[in-house]
C-alpha cells in the first residue's frame, strides 16, 4: 500500500436521538427552576470507537428567560451549571445565576454551551415563532483541536422540554479524522464549502421545532470555512479528532486544506453535492503522508452522503471509455465526455467501478476516472479525435496516485479502428489470424526498451496491439508499484479479445498484472443500449471482477 493508508473507515453517521430514563424532579414554580436533570442523546458515532460525548463537572447550559421582550433582555439566559464527579451520559445541573428560566409555548428551551449564545429570536411581523423557540448561538470558524473530541464552543447541543428533564440533541455535524505515525505533521486543516454556502457564524440560528427537531442556519456574519488547529502551534498527536460544522447542503462539496509549520499546504477535492444533518459525523479515516512542498492537488471523488472516506487504504483509478463514465466523476477536463448517467443507471451507486470499490472491496476510494466516452485505445486520425486516445488522456490528465489500476477499453477499438498491427489497412472487417508471436515479441521488447517517459510518448500508438502495450508501460513507467487490472470487455472482437490475452500474459509474467475476460459473457449483462451496461450489467460486472481478482486488489 501507498502512504494513503487508513486504519479505520466509518461510514457516514446519523444521529440518533434517545434519552435515558430517569425520574422527573417534582417542580412546583417552573417559572423558578432551580434544579434540571439533562441527559444527552447517546450516537453511536461517538461510542464506537470508545469516545463517548458526555457531560463533565463545570458544563453550562444556557435557558431562555421568561419575559425577553427588549434586545437586550434577549441576550440574557438562565446558567446552569453540572456537579460531577467523573463524565456521565446524564447530570443534574444548577442554577447559579438569578435569572428566572421562562417558559415559552409551553416548553422549555435549553442551548450548550451557555457561552456561546448570542441571544434568543425576536417576535415581529416576519417572525411567526415564539422569540423562545430561536436561539441564535456561535459556533466559532477557528477551533482549537482536543485529541478525542472536538472544541467545546463548537459542538453546539439544544433541547427543548416541558419539564425539568431534557435530552439534547446535536446542533452541529462533525468531520472526524484520525493522525497516526505514518501521518505527515501538520498543525492546521481547513475545510471550506467549494460553493461558499456557510460553515460557521457568529449568530447560528436554532429554530425547535414541534417533533423536537431542529433547524439549522447561518443568520449573522457566516463564513464558507471552518478551522482546527493545535493550541501549542504544533503538529496534531497520535489521536481522534473532530471538527464541526453548519450542516446543510453543500451543492460542490468540499475542499480539505492541511497545512504544516512551513505553510506550505496540501489540497484534498470532496466533489459532488453533500447533505448532512445536524449530529452527522463525517469519518475521513486515517490521514496519510501529506506530501507538503510539492504544490500537490488531488481530487477525492466522490465523497457522496460521506459514505467514502478521504484517505483510504486503497486508491483506486481508471482508464476507460463510456462504459466506464459517470456525470461528475473525471478530471474537469473531462466534464461532458460521459455516457451515464443513462436508462436506469441514474446514480452513481449503479456503476460497475462504484459498486466493486465502495460494496466489494474493504476500504477503497476512487482517486481519478479517466474515462471518456467514445473513446479507442488507438489513436485516431481525425481531428477532432484529437487527444481522446487513451495513451493522449494518460499523458495529459493522468491517474492520481493510485494503489490499483482498472483498464477498461477496446470496445470502440473493435467498431472504428480493426488494424491490430502495422500493415494491416482493413476496414470494418479484419484478418482470420493474429500477428505472429516474433511480431508480439517485437512490440514488447521496442516498448520496454523506451526507458524514458519522452520515448515511451514518442511510441507507435495508431494500431491496437502497439497502443495498448504503449499504455501498460507508461502506466509501470508512473506507477511501478500500482496493481493493474485489465478487463476484457463483451463486446471485443475475438481477435482483439485473442490479441489481449496474449498481452496480459505477457505483462502478467513481467509485471504481475491481472486480468478479467468478459468475452463471451454478453447474454449476462444486461444493456442499456449497444455495448453499454444497465444496473443489473454493471452488478454482474462488479461481482465477476471481485471474484477473479478480489484478493490482488483488496
Amino acid at each position: 500500500m501507498k502512504n494513503y493508508k487508513s486504519l479505520l473507515y466509518t461510514a457516514a453517521l446519523i444521529l440518533a436521538a434517545a434519552c435515558q430514563d430517569k425520574e422527573t424532579v417534582p417542580v412546583t414554580n417552573l417559572t423558578d427552576l432551580e434544579e434540571i436533570i439533562v441527559s444527552i442523546a447517546q450516537t453511536k458515532a461517538m461510542t464506537q470507537d470508545g469516545v463517548n460525548m458526555l457531560w463533565e463537572n463545570g458544563d453550562q447550559i444556557g435557558l431562555f428567560v421568561a419575559n425577553s421582550s427588549t434586545a437586550e433582555e434577549r441576550k440574557r439566559r438562565a446558567v446552569y451549571q453540572a456537579s460531577l464527579s467523573k463524565p456521565s451520559a446524564q447530570a443534574t445541573f444548577t442554577k447559579i445565576d438569578d435569572l428566572p428560566a421562562g417558559k415559552g409555548n409551553g416548553q422549555y428551551y435549553a442551548a450548550y454551551p451557555a457561552a456561546a449564545i448570542v441571544r434568543w429570536g425576536s417576535q415581529n411581523a416576519m417572525d411567526t415563532q415564539p422569540a423562545a423557540r430561536r436561539c441564535y448561538a456561535t459556533l466559532p470558524v477557528e477551533q482549537t483541536a482536543v485529541k478525542g473530541g472536538w472544541d467545546k464552543m463548537a459542538g453546539l447541543l439544544a433541547a427543548s422540554s416541558p419539564d425539568s428533564h431534557f435530552s439534547f440533541n446535536h446542533v452541529s455535524a462533525y468531520v472526524k479524522f484520525t493522525v497516526a505515525d505514518a501521518s505527515s505533521d501538520f498543525v492546521r486543516l481547513s475545510i471550506q464549502s467549494t460553493a461558499g454556502e456557510p460553515m460557521a457564524a457568529i449568530e447560528t440560528g436554532i429554530l425547535y421545532e414541534d417533533n423536537n427537531t431542529l433547524s439549522v442556519a447561518a443568520y449573522n456574519t457566516p463564513t464558507d470555512h471552518v478551522t482546527l488547529s493545535t493550541s501549542n502551534g504544533q503538529a496534531f498527536a497520535n489521536g481522534v479528532y473532530y471538527i464541526a460544522f453548519i450542516p446543510g447542503t453543500f451543492a460542490e462539496g468540499f475542499v480539505f486544506t492541511f497545512e504544516n509549520e512551513q505553510g506550505y499546504t496540501v489540497t484534498k477535492y470532496v466533489k459532488g453535492s453533500q447533505t448532512v444533518t445536524p449530529g452527522q459525523v463525517a469519518s475521513i479515516g486515517t490521514i496519510g503522508n501529506l506530501p507538503f512542498g510539492n504544490k500537490v492537488e488531488a481530487d477525492i471523488n466522490p465523497l457522496i452522503n460521506f459514505e467514502v472516506p478521504l484517505f483510504v487504504s486503497t486508491r483506486v483509478s481508471l482508464m476507460g471509455d463510456d462504459i466506464s463514465t459517470y456525470a461528475g466523476y473525471h478530471p474537469e477536463a473531462l466534464a461532458g465526455t460521459a455516457y451515464y448517467p443513462a436508462g436506469n443507471v441514474t446514480d452513481v451507486s449503479k456503476q460497475y467501478w462504484y459498486k466493486l470499490l465502495y460494496g466489494k472491496m474493504t476500504d477503497a476510494g476512487l482517486d481519478v476516472n479517466n474515462s471518456r466516452s467514445g473513446s479507442t485505445v488507438v489513436r485516431r486520425e481525425e481531428s477532432e479525435y484529437a487527444g481522446t486516445d487513451f495513451c493522449a488522456r494518460f499523458k495529459e490528465y493522468g491517474l492520481g496516485d493510485p494503489d490499483v489500476i482498472l483498464l477498461h477499453g477496446g470496445a470502440y477499438d473493435c467498431q472504428y479502428r480493426m488494424n491490430m498491427y502495422p500493415g494491416e489497412e482493413y476496414e470494418g472487417m479484419t484478418p482470420a489470424t493474429l500477428p505472429s508471436n516474433e511480431q508480439f515479441e517485437a512490440v514488447y521488447a521496442a516498448a520496454e526498451a523506451a526507458n524514458t517517459w519522452t520515448k515511451l510518448c514518442a511510441l507507435e500508438d495508431r494500431y491496437f496491439i502497439q497502443a495498448y502495450v504503449k499504455l501498460l508501460n507508461m502506466i509501470h513507467f508512473k506507477h511501478p508499484e500500482a496493481r493493474v487490472v485489465l478487463i476484457i470487455g463483451d463486446s471485443f472482437s475475438k481477435r482483439a479479445q485473442q490479441a489481449l490475452l496474449k498481452i496480459a500474459d505477457h505483462y502478467g509474467k513481467l509485471y504481475g498484472y491481472m486480468y478479467v475476460n468478459f468475452f463471451g459473457l454478453a447474454d449476462n449483462i444486461p444493456k442499456v443500449n449497444g455495448a453499454r451496461p444497465n444496473d443489473a450489467g454493471f452488478t454482474y460486472i462488479a461481482d465477476m471482477i471481485y471474484e477473479e481478482v478480489g484478493g490482488y486488489i483488496d
